[in-house]
């Protein structure tokens, strides 16, 4: 199971993994489970069709050409679309978790602020902009503080080109334009998100449902951008076992 993480910067795969964590479980004892970024170095003008062909090299290279489940979460699931017009044969089963075709202008600004701000190496002021901590008091103040100490120490990458990095996926973020690819994408494809995705409204997530010839979509009543629902791993399972 290889999933493509959020973004942009591996910090949000770094903060949310143990917020998914739960609803990974129950394909621990039958898959392997690899989460995958994208890679340093990239070039001015990368897209997410660039990051796409990425990764499918690397399944390639890494894993004999073949993955059993792919789930393309968020920024992931960006590429994910791409992916699955292009590269159906390199994986059985391929899922798209909150995440759609058009992102908000709201969820633009907030992700490029974020990157702008991590670039510059203000983490502070980079949590600040991507959780919406904008509340005053001395439990904010903490918050605040824990996620700055866990990104300084545990997610930044050491680098050269984490700065450089971060602003060219956030204006892949930007551009990105999946209108071709979704109805090119001859493979059933799960669509799973919560129907007040501040980054992706419900109307949206519908809207690429339609674009795409065989898809399911399942909208949770909840709110924000991570999945809670406790039936989110087995509208996964049953996808898997009933296709």
């Amino acid at each position: 199971m290889l999933i493509f993480s959020g973004g942009p910067s591996n910090i949000f795969s770094m903060l949310f993994l143990k917020s998914i964590m739960h609803t990974l479980e129950p394909f621990s004892e039958e898959y392997a489970i690899y989460i995958v970024h994208r890679k340093s170095g990239l070039t001015q003008n990368y897209t997410t069709i660039n990051m796409a062909d990425d990764y499918a090299e690397m399944i390639n290279n890494e894993f004999n050409g073949k993955v059993y489940v792919i789930i393309g979460i968020s920024y992931g699931g960006l590429i994910a679309q791409h992916f699955a017009a292009k590269y159906s044969d390199l994986f059985n089963y391929i899922l798209f978790a909150m995440t759609a075709h058009l992102i908000t202008e709201e969820g633009k600004e907030s992700d490029q602020q974020f990157a702008e701000q991590l670039s510059r190496r203000k983490y502070g002021t980079a949590i600040t902009t991507v959780l919406g901590l904008k509340s005053r008091g001395f439990k904010a103040l903490l918050k605040k503080a824990w996620f700055w100490l866990y990104i300084y120490f545990k997610c930044i990458p050491n680098r050269k080109t984490f700065s450089q990095d971060m602003l060219i996926e956030a204006r892949a973020e930007m551009e990105h334009d999946a209108l071709s690819s979704l109805s090119n994408i001859k493979v059933p494809v799960l669509i799973l998100c919560n129907d007040n995705d501040p980054y992706f409204p419900a109307d949206v997530v519908k809207e690429m449902g339609d674009l795409i010839p065989h898809s399911t979509v399942i909208l949770y009543p909840n709110q924000g951008h991570v999945i809670t629902d406790e039936n989110y791993p087995n509208d996964i399972l049953n996808f898997i076992r009933n296709k």
